[in-house]
């Protein structure tokens, strides 16, 4: 449901851009290696990559959610990579739109904390 109320946003932010509108994609759909959910577009047209992470909660002053390692990585490295924390889908969704939340810059501002394994163990 996030995801779905990111894309409607997202095109009615580009509402005056229609060529981009057109352009904006929920590629979680296709590929969910990506470490994004959606691609979307700045006004001058360069790549916008968003992860959505989405509650049935009302919004509040901390965000926590879970990441992905993949996702972690790829935050970190993609140009335009932008967090949207989406409150509420069930009611009166509020987003919460956060650039590049995982840069050198802003690094000092989050807690990650390690919250699984994976495990691989030989059973000849």
């Amino acid at each position: 449901m996030g995801e779905e109320i990111v894309v409607k946003y997202e095109k009615n932010r580009l509402a005056n851009y229609p060529n981009l509108e057109r352009k904006v994609k929920q590629v979680s759909l296709i590929d969910d290696s990506l470490g994004y959910d959606i691609r979307s577009y700045n006004e001058d047209g360069t790549e916008r990559q968003i992860e959505v992470k989405s509650t049935s909660s009302l919004k509040s002053k901390k965000l926590e959610f879970y990441l992905s390692a993949n996702e972690l990585q790829r935050a970190k490295i993609l140009p335009n990579y932008w967090l949207y924390r989406v409150s509420d889908v069930e009611g009166s969704p509020e987003i919460v739109m956060l650039e590049s939340p995982f840069s050198i810059e802003k690094i000092d501002e989050i807690d990650i904390m390690p919250t699984n394994y994976f495990v691989q163990i030989k059973t000849d």
